[in-house]
C-alpha cells in the first residue's frame, strides 16, 4: 500500500505527517513555514522520499458552533492548489476540531518527562488528523 500524509494547515505554518506502507502507523514529518503553494509540494515530495502517495488528509478548522470559519475557507483554497500538483490523488478532509489543543496537552504532558522535545504542535496536529483519519477506515 501507499503512504497517505497528513496536513495541520495553518496561516503561518503547516504541519506534516506520513504513515507506514499499512497506512495504520503514524509518524511526524515537521512544520513548514507557509510561504507558497511549491513549497508544500516540494516538501512533500521530500518526505515521500520517493516512496508512493496514496491520499493527502487535511484537517478542516470549523467554528465552536460547527460553521465554517476564514480559515475553512483559505484551507479550501490551499487544497484546491494542492489538488493541482497532485492530480490523480484523493484529498479528504477530517474535522481538526480540538487537534492543537489536544496537541499542546500532548506536548506538556511528554515534556514533564523529557529534557528536550523534538516534536512541535503544528506537526503533532498533523499526525492527530491523520490518526483519526486511520483510525476510522477501520
Amino acid at each position: 500500500m501507499s503512504k497517505i500524509i497528513g496536513i495541520d494547515y495553518g496561516q503561518k505554518k503547516i504541519g506534516f505527517a506520513i504513515t507506514d506502507f499499512s497506512g495504520q502507523i503514524v509518524f511526524e514529518k515537521g512544520v513548514l513555514m507557509n510561504s507558497n503553494i511549491e513549497n508544500v509540494v516540494d516538501y512533500i515530495s521530500k518526505i515521500l522520499d520517493g516512496d508512493q502517495l496514496h491520499k493527502i488528509v487535511i484537517g478542516k478548522p470549523y467554528s465552536k458552533s460547527g460553521e465554517e470559519t476564514d480559515q475553512t475557507k483559505r484551507m479550501d483554497q490551499f487544497a484546491t492548489k494542492l489538488k493541482k500538483y497532485f492530480p490523480g490523488i484523493d484529498i479528504v478532509f477530517v474535522d481538526e476540531s480540538f487537534t492543537s489543543f489536544e496537541a499542546q496537552n500532548k506536548i506538556d504532558e511528554i515534556s514533564k518527562n523529557v529534557s528536550t522535545l523534538k516534536s512541535s504542535e503544528d506537526e503533532m496536529a498533523a499526525a492527530l488528523i491523520l490518526q483519526r483519519y486511520v483510525d476510522f477506515q477501520q
